[in-house]
């Protein structure tokens, strides 16, 4: 067979949008207060400003009751609101939304079956038209999240005092924690947005400071506003003291972004180099001055002094509290409140800070006992692992999986139908190996995790990797993957992997001008389109696999010791 010579795809060849953003639209975008900042001289040449306006980012007209975005979807990008008003829908038991909500596509059994006889024998088989003529815009799951509502009354009715003006920019939490949606947006009258992807808000705030200042403060300031979708915890108290209290709250940022950088290097190294790498926010014994909310974040660590080691008990979640007991101990015998742990993050931390006397006379009278015992056993669970499992899940940053593979070798015979069910499920080929970090008879497979904090999206160019709006699975669009190997070095987990490419006819598809093969990033894809979920699990005939969510740590306890 001969090689098929095409040019090597490159960042650019697609835009966000179903074409370039206007000249026209660049400017204005670039003239909205939000925005003004920007200076143009900033940019280096290879990378200038309307360039990445024009590629980046798409105009968006709505109509009266159409819906922006949805709270609950994942999304990475944010708007600028050029003109008309925006209303922000808090919705936190999700009954607006989800009769509205489309669920991803999904073979059928019979198609399911078909797999069976109609994958390629050929690896890696790929279609290398055109991207542009087969997937127009970019948006990730097939279909527009701007749908419009046919009881768009009782979504306005729902409308929150603080709607966006023109002007003004939104969506800065999803795009800068990689989490989901924190409220539904509708359009309150016809509106003009420009919406600016990841990948262009990342180099604008590379290059403009003030951007950067800007979204942080915006990020700070909203952040404390959504804490009542953050924690159901605060489900009892009042609006109007809970509100009291956020505002008398302050923010804070703690930990590393780039806390995947090496992590490689020095996964099973002993404690202390570790725990060097995590940052201290509360010491044991230090004087608390108020209770702290996780806000955003996959992780903090919460450890007791064991000698002249920390023995770590568990670890935090988004709307986590830490310091409620002492707090609400020292109130009671009017002593110091001491804090009776640490609390260390691990990468990217925010929190707020509710200062004593509010949370003791405008929140704890409100809250349910039930409620907060419930946390206080999820979040610390080591008596129900040895401690030696809690440490090396701790330490190798598996925590971060809301479907990590896990392999108990005790009852796996290695029989290999875990990677030949992969491998039938996607075209006969693969995308993980039975391989990873082991303690004892625990493995954690090399097989993406699709993680709380998902690094891997951070450097993509192109936006290829991403999460899927509606379920948050991170996937792979191969049609815009340019196979630079950015995620697969952001990867700390060694799930990501570069394979070369064939075409419909099973000719390996090289770059026309070097004769290099064509590469594009494979992994894990949860089995998102099949019926039955992911395959590996299902095929496992002695239950040694399981897809394990951090979040809920008592699954772990539960399948190992069922």
């Amino acid at each position: 067979m001969s090689p098929v010579e095409i040019e090597r795809p490159r960042r650019w060849d697609q835009p966000f949008g179903d074409r370039p953003l206007s000249d026209e639209w660049v400017e204005k975008a670039l003239q909205q207060p939000s925005m003004n900042c920007i200076v143009p001289e900033a940019f280096p040449a290879r990378l200038p400003l309307a360039d990445l306006m024009r590629h980046d980012a798409r105009l968006i007209e709505a109509r009266e009751g159409n819906l922006i975005v949805r709270q609950g979807d994942y999304g990475d990008s944010v708007f600028v609101l050029c003109t008309g008003r925006l209303l922000v829908v808090v919705d936190p038991e999700g009954e607006l939304g989800y009769r509205h909500k489309q669920d991803s596509r999904k073979l059928s059994w019979l198609g399911a079956i078909a797999q069976l006889w109609r994958n390629s024998s050929f690896a890696e088989k790929r279609s290398i038209a055109d991207p542009i003529s087969e997937t127009g815009s970019l948006t990730k799951d097939g279909g527009d999240s701007r749908i419009s509502l046919d009881d768009r009354k009782e979504f306005i009715g729902r409308g929150l005092p603080a709607d966006i003006q023109a002007g003004e920019m939104v969506g800065e939490i999803a795009a800068l924690r990689r989490s989901a949606r924190t409220a539904t947006l509708v359009a309150a009258e016809d509106c003009q947005l420009v919406e600016i992807r990841w990948q262009g808000i990342r180099d604008l705030m590379r290059f403009t400071p003030d951007l950067k200042h800007r979204i942080e403060e915006l990020f700070r300031s909203r952040g404390r506003a959504h804490l009542i979708e953050q924690s159901p915890i605060f489900s009892d108290v009042p609006e109007k003291l809970l509100t009291a209290a956020v505002k008398a709250s302050r923010f804070e940022i703690h930990g590393n972004e780039a806390w995947n950088k090496g992590l490689r290097k020095w996964m099973g190294d002993d404690e202390g180099t570790v725990s060097a790498r995590e940052e201290t926010v509360i010491e044991a014994g230090d004087l608390l001055d108020g209770v702290r909310v996780i806000v955003s974040g996959f992780a903090a660590r919460i450890t007791i002094a064991a000698g002249p080691a920390q023995q770590t008990l568990g670890y935090t979640r988004p709307g986590d509290l830490f310091g409620l007991d002492e707090i609400i101990d020292s109130a009671a015998n009017g002593t110091p409140a001491l804090a009776r742990t640490s609390l260390r993050a691990i990468g990217t931390l925010d929190l707020m800070v509710i200062p004593t006397d509010n949370f003791l006379t405008q929140i704890a009278p409100y809250l349910d006992e039930k409620k907060l015992d419930e946390q206080r056993i999820s979040r610390t669970w080591s008596g129900n692992l040895s401690q030696g499992m809690l440490d090396f899940l701790v330490d190798q940053r598996t925590i971060n999986g809301t479907s990590a593979m896990l392999i108990d070798l005790d009852r796996c015979t290695g029989c290999d139908d875990c990677v030949k069910a992969c491998a039938v499920t996607h075209d006969n080929n693969p995308r993980f190996l039975r391989r990873g970090y082991r303690h004892a008879h625990l493995l954690v497979a090399n097989a993406c995790m699709h993680c709380v904090d998902p690094v891997c999206l951070v450097g993509c160019p192109t936006g290829a990797i991403h999460r899927t709006r509606t379920t948050g699975v991170v996937v792979i669009d191969d049609l815009t993957c340019i196979g630079c190997g950015v995620c697969v070095e952001a990867c700390p987990y060694d799930s990501i992997r570069t394979v070369e490419i064939r075409d419909q006819g099973g000719n390996l598809v090289v770059d026309a001008k070097t004769g290099a093969p064509i590469v594009k990033a494979t992994k894990c894809d949860l089995c998102l389109g099949q019926p039955a979920g992911p395959a590996c699990q299902n095929a496992c005939p002695h239950d040694a696999l399981n897809r394990i969510d951090f979040g809920n740590p008592r699954s772990l306890v539960d399948w190992i010791s069922g």
